[in-house]
């Protein structure tokens, strides 16, 4: 399902349901930040995590779990340390929200 929600001139409750939705059913929803676009999902469902971008999987999974510095993520990735570094940092605060939002935190 696509959908573009407008919300510059207005908050719409109704309409922020749409995304809510979206995400809770294991979707992802696109949204633009002031630097980048941001992807939401819920970090709790296995399903939705799978549908995120192998990159960013693999940066996550990489940083985390493999103990590797920024240093050699730029390397294995050939991206800079400082975006690589905003990616996690991105992941991370979705990743809380999700947690919070749940009542996990």
């Amino acid at each position: 399902m696509e959908k573009y929600i407008n919300l510059e001139n207005k908050l719409d409750y109704e309409e922020l349901k749409i995304p809510a939705k979206i995400i809770k059913e294991g979707g992802i929803v696109i949204f633009p930040t002031e630097t980048v676009y941001g992807i939401g999902t819920n970090g709790l469902n296995k399903e939705a995590i799978k549908k995120l971008p192998q990159r960013e999987k693999d940066l996550i999974e990489a940083k985390f779990f493999q103990e590797k510095k920024l240093r050699e993520l730029s390397e294995d990735f050939n991206i800079s340390p400082s975006r690589i570094s905003r990616i996690i940092q991105s992941g991370l605060i979705k990743i809380r929200k999700d947690l919070e939002e749940n009542h996990i935190i």
